[in-house]
């Protein structure tokens, strides 16, 4: 799951760095050539963020060399619902559980209890033998 959520971040990035980046180049290309240096270097960020989020998209392609966004997010939306009926059952158990708990906790009390009542009697009944 969380794996699956870092490759539908990821391939949101690509696109809108990739977006950037092609603007980037643009701009490059309608600079002045003395200004070509100074604008590629108060922009360098740009293309770091652009390869960070290439190099990533890439080792996660499908054979077909093709980002399969789709498959991840309806995939993601799979598990995302088995989750939910998962926790559902959880929390269901969880509350049959803690009731069990309540339930031995009050048949413990009611033994200790008779354990009392009855030791008392059973005490003076030994201190009248002696």
């Amino acid at each position: 799951m969380a794996e699956l959520s870092q490759h539908i971040r990821q391939s949101e990035n690509y696109t809108k760095r990739k977006t950037a980046y092609n603007q980037y180049e643009k701009d490059l290309a309608n600079q002045m050539p003395w200004k070509k240096k100074s604008f590629a270097a108060d922009n360098s960020w740009i293309v770091e963020r652009y390869n960070e989020a290439k190099q990533y998209i890439d080792g996660v392609r499908n054979a077909n060399g093709k980002i399969p966004l789709a498959t991840w997010q309806k995939e993601h939306s799979e598990l995302s619902k088995k989750i939910e009926e998962l926790d559902g059952k959880y929390q269901t158990l969880k509350t049959k559980v803690a009731q069990a708990n309540r339930f031995r906790v009050r048949v413990y009390d009611v033994l200790r209890k008779e354990k009392q009542k009855t030791q008392p009697t059973q005490k003076r009944s030994q201190d009248m033998e002696l």
